[in-house]
């Protein structure tokens, strides 16, 4: 095991010094993606600050396979890699639902905790574009570099990346509801997994479960506003695939109700295979390729 100690602190108390280059943009990023996703298990105390808000904070405890705890003063996120457990502070309520893949994704892409979601999510960066170098930072004493790039959701990232481990201490994310500021102060990488049995969430004295809400399906009038707004430019008429309604749209290949895997919609919108969709513009945001994948993956009614 090798532990990296970061002490929090506002960007504005760095100081800017001058470090040997440790490689190109990229490869600095393919680096921290890959340690990450080679680490067995990570653990890290950090600060949260959504910007102007005060810094708050949060830790964060990852291992193969499909294990997560990410704690912060309002909320607990714990997955065993058979349930989730999400935990609201305020109330004492929590909620248990079966393990998805999906869930874990998504919570770990959320702003306060997207700089290790590699973790999990080999892809997590793989679509970065506009990679740049950044100032050289030292943190009280570490020596970062930073890495600035783009995503096709809107994101804006700079990581600051610890120059003799490759792994980013902290980052700023930018998106179009605000920034966060996120700042490790304790960092560890486990030689082993933890125990999936150390991941079992034990209510608090005095929590009461919830009922999972039945999720609504998700039925055409849902998805056509999307099509409507990014797609029928290029799909109103066309003699292929057509995303006018949804009669239409089943008559082609690409989508296959029932299987997203096997639909080339899904894989278009995600960038992963076929030719991208939208060609023109931005990526769909996560929660529209989500929505329609549930589309489909529900019957495509």
């Amino acid at each position: 095991m090798f532990k990296v100690l970061l002490a929090s602190t506002a960007l504005a108390a760095s100081t800017f010094i001058t470090f040997p280059q440790a490689g190109t943009a990229k490869s600095l990023l393919d680096g921290h993606s890959k340690s990450l996703m080679d680490a067995p298990a990570i653990h890290v105390t950090f600060t949260v600050q959504r910007l102007p808000a005060a810094a708050i904070e949060y830790t964060i405890h990852f291992s193969k396979d499909k294990l997560a705890r990410i704690e912060s003063p309002s909320a607990i996120f714990v997955s065993d890699g058979s349930s989730i457990w999400e935990h609201d502070k305020s109330d004492n309520t929590f909620i248990q639902s079966d393990f998805e893949a999906t869930k874990l994704k998504n919570r770990t892409l959320d702003s306060d905790v997207l700089v290790w979601a590699p973790f999990f999510t080999a892809d997590a960066f793989k679509e970065a574009r506009n990679i740049t170098l950044g100032a050289k930072r030292s943190i009280r004493g570490i020596a970062t570099q930073e890495v600035t790039f783009s995503l096709p959701s809107d994101k804006s990232i700079t990581l600051y990346i610890d120059t003799k481990t490759g792994i980013a201490r902290g980052g700023l994310v930018k998106t179009q509801s605000g920034e966060v500021l996120v700042i490790a102060n304790e960092f560890e990488v486990a030689a082993e997994p933890a125990a999936a049995e150390s991941f079992k969430f034990v209510p608090p004295a005095g929590a009461t479960k919830l009922e999972k809400p039945k999720e609504k399906p998700v039925v055409w009038a849902d998805v056509a506003p999307i099509f409507n707004a990014r797609c029928t430019s290029c799909h109103g008429t066309s003699g292929g695939l057509t995303l006018t309604s949804r009669e239409v749209a089943l008559r082609s290949r690409s989508i296959v109700p029932g299987s997203p895997d096997r639909s080339l919609l899904i894989s278009s919108i995600k960038w992963t295979g076929g030719p991208r969709m939208p060609q023109n513009g931005s990526k769909l945001s996560e929660e529209q390729i989500d929505l329609i994948e549930k589309w489909i993956a529900q019957g495509a009614n």
